[in-house]
């Protein structure tokens, strides 16, 4: 699993969801978990990709009741590593996880985790914070759209950066 090869380490990804399901959440949890969320911080960019996808897997697996108390507080806080690579993998969680966990979910773990992002210090984490609202915006209440994502979005419409001008211009049309 901490093989040097990273396709080493893709394939034992791929086989964690069927690994879990045999030896069970207990087992999971105590001796699985963790790596689950290294492989998030992976050093190679398609290791973090698949282990979004692992984590989303998981989730279906054992549940969102499950994933919401387990998983994610462990994931999320990634939105706080000093790599901004790490940080733009917590944003791909998110816009994977946005449509296996039910609203609740959504609106209590996963939005405020990307809303939270929009003042990143990298213009590429904020570029992505649009890019990933734009994608929830199918999910929300039009009450919710109006009261914190389109405000985000024109503050990110006026970034001094202007990818992440284009990003959030492009996504408000959205908002309706």
């Amino acid at each position: 699993a901490e093989d040097r090869q990273w396709r080493v380490r893709l394939a034992v990804i791929d086989y964690m969801p069927p690994l879990a399901a045999q030896l069970g959440v207990a087992f999971f949890e105590e001796k699985l978990c963790g790596m689950c969320v290294r492989w998030l911080q992976d050093c190679v960019y398609t290791i973090r990709q698949a282990a979004v996808v692992n984590v989303r897997r998981l989730t279906e697996l054992f549940g969102v009741e499950w994933a919401a108390v387990k998983l994610f507080p462990k994931v999320l806080q990634l939105r706080e590593a000093s790599n901004y690579l790490f940080r733009l993998t917590v944003l791909s969680t998110v816009s994977s996880l946005s449509t296996v966990v039910g609203r609740d979910v959504l609106y209590s773990s996963l939005l405020p985790v990307a809303l939270g992002m929009v003042t990143d210090v990298v213009p590429n984490v904020r570029f992505n914070v649009a890019k990933t609202l734009k994608l929830l915006l199918p999910l929300l209440e039009p009450g919710i759209v109006a009261a914190q994502i389109k405000p985000k979005l024109l503050e990110l419409s006026e970034d001094r950066d202007k990818d992440v001008q284009f990003f959030a211009k492009t996504a408000l049309p959205s908002c309706g």
